[in-house]
């Protein structure tokens, strides 16, 4: 449809959207939030789509959640896992669907197949917490048993979308909430919640303030490590019985229920190859992302920085407080001028 094809009332709610992405007594959280409300009756609208990256692409909201997120995770941490990770946490921190609809996490699964449903979570937690794939796949065939068994398919698949856009896993969190759509879910509440995920499903390999997605090898993190921490990166290379899978409690399980067959390691080394072969190329944005690579290779030229960070670096005479210095320093180079005179 064109611009002109749609209600007059979503022009009017995309110009009000426009403007609170500056308004002070809103932000461009507020401004995405009502965006998704227009994808929720429209889903195919280009502009509303395009609209919340705009918002997202604010120069201060960037650089609060660049801030927000290395408090956590280190940008040039490229595991897996943790790009996981820092799309969930920007997705909840940017996500108003809980401000708009009351949904009680103590109470979010149907009764007749809770602990079933909470041990699936707990799986996904693992892969969301320690890169242990195994829990991502148990979680999902515990969540199929649990759609499957309970009397309310419905709230479970909504539970489920819930939970897997709360971890960062949009794909599959389409997939629940669309059926939940078929299943009889509360429509409104249903078709808000699936426009905001669908969005960062579509969209998670563009958010600014998130480094480009690694080669799956871990490559940038390993070399850092090796750098900053020696002997802690030996560490994290060996075997560590604390943080490897733990299988599901079965009390929680159906007696007949069956756990799905693991890969096997060769299969999964080729899956692994394939994948990494299909990194998307970067995409130009807001954030000068090269700092990473000239900070993995050491090709930093100290004497092209401002004479205030030159001065910095200077006062100090220990390698690794330099270092971390001046992984800062390119962090804050990094970021988009927020006015002409920057």
């Amino acid at each position: 449809m064109s611009a002109a094809e749609y209600p007059e009332y979503i022009r009017r709610m995309l110009a009000q959207a426009e403007t609170m992405i500056t308004d002070d007594d809103h932000g461009p959280a507020e401004a995405a939030a009502l965006c998704y409300e227009v994808l929720a009756l429209f889903p195919d609208h280009t502009a509303a789509s395009a609209l919340v990256h705009k918002a997202l692409s604010d120069p201060w909201l960037i650089r609060e959640m660049r801030y927000a997120l290395t408090q956590h995770i280190d940008e040039w941490d490229d595991r897996p896992w943790q790009e996981r990770r820092r799309l969930a946490f920007s997705y909840r921190v940017m996500s108003h669907w809980d401000d708009l609809y009351s949904f009680d996490e103590g109470a979010m699964w149907p009764q007749d197949v809770c602990d079933m449903a909470e041990e699936g979570r707990r799986q996904l937690q693992q892969d969301y917490l320690l890169g242990q794939t195994r829990g991502a796949e148990v979680a999902w065939n515990i969540f199929e048993e649990a759609i499957r068994r309970t009397h309310d398919p419905a709230r479970m698949l909504l539970a489920a979308g819930y939970v897997y856009a709360d971890q960062g896993y949009f794909a599959e969190a389409v997939d629940m909430l669309e059926r939940a759509l078929v299943q009889g879910a509360p429509t409104t509440q249903t078709s808000r919640l699936l426009a905001e995920v669908r969005w960062w499903r579509d969209n998670q390999e563009n958010i600014p303030w998130i480094p480009p997605v690694g080669d799956g090898t871990a490559r940038r993190y390993k070399q850092m490590m090796a750098r900053l921490e020696p002997e802690l990166a030996q560490a994290d290379a060996a075997v560590d019985p604390a943080l490897q899978y733990t299988p599901p409690d079965i009390e929680n399980l159906p007696a007949d229920f069956v756990l799905p067959q693991t890969l096997a390691a060769d299969v999964m080394e080729k899956i692994a190859a394939v994948l990494a072969g299909e990194s998307p190329s970067p995409v130009s944005g807001p954030v000068d992302w090269r700092y990473l690579d000239r900070l993995e290779k050491g090709e930093v030229d100290v004497t092209q920085l401002p004479e205030w960070a030159q001065y910095l670096l200077l006062e100090l005479d220990n390698p690794e407080q330099e270092m971390l210095v001046l992984q800062y320093v390119l962090s804050v180079l990094a970021n988009p001028p927020v006015d002409e005179e920057e």
